[in-house]
């Protein structure tokens, strides 16, 4: 009865999912609580990345053509106010692409360089413009945008909640 009164008295509770289970060892009563909080947070980091891409018939000339670019879109992001720290390669690579012709010609070999940059920004209002900072300066390549907490902010939710359902439930314990 004790248990099926905690049960349907935490069940009620501000729309908390709590799972009551309950386990016989050796003449031990095991109860096991659990419960989940939730708050809507506005995002405080936007991750993304951004890259260039290049190709040329020599491999040398490609990777210099990228490099070069890649130092422009790495001075937008700085200018942007980015933090160098914030700016970290996500990863790099030269492939030799073979593109045959349609007619009985010999393939043509050309090299195509990527370069791909993990960034991390808490301006959030200007993630429009810098963005569009790095395209201008040469970046053909964006994706993986991501709005999320930092880690101080995930930390600091996680004691408010936890401190929030305890409190919440402390007549209970």
């Amino acid at each position: 009865v004790l248990i099926g009164g905690l049960a349907y008295i935490m069940g009620q509770s501000a729309g908390n999912t709590i799972m009551l289970k309950e386990n016989t060892m050796e003449d031990k009563t095991l109860i096991t609580v659990s419960g989940n909080a939730e708050r809507k947070v506005e995002p405080t980091l936007v991750k993304f990345t951004v890259g260039v891409e290049t190709t040329n018939e020599n491999a040398e000339i490609s990777a210099s053509e990228n490099a070069e670019i890649m130092e422009k879109v790495k001075q937008a992001l700085i200018d942007k106010g980015i933090p160098v720290n914030k700016i970290k390669t996500n990863y790099y690579y030269i492939n030799q692409d073979w593109i045959y012709p349609k007619e009985d010609k010999e393939p043509v070999i050309r090299y195509r360089t990527t370069h791909s940059l993990s960034v991390e920004t808490t301006q959030i209002s200007e993630i429009g413009k810098i963005i569009d900072a790095c395209v201008k300066a040469g970046a053909n390549n964006v994706g993986n945008v991501q709005f999320t907490l930092d880690d101080e902010t995930i930390n600091e939710m996680k004691k408010e909640l936890v401190t929030k359902w305890k409190s919440f439930h402390r007549e209970y314990f």
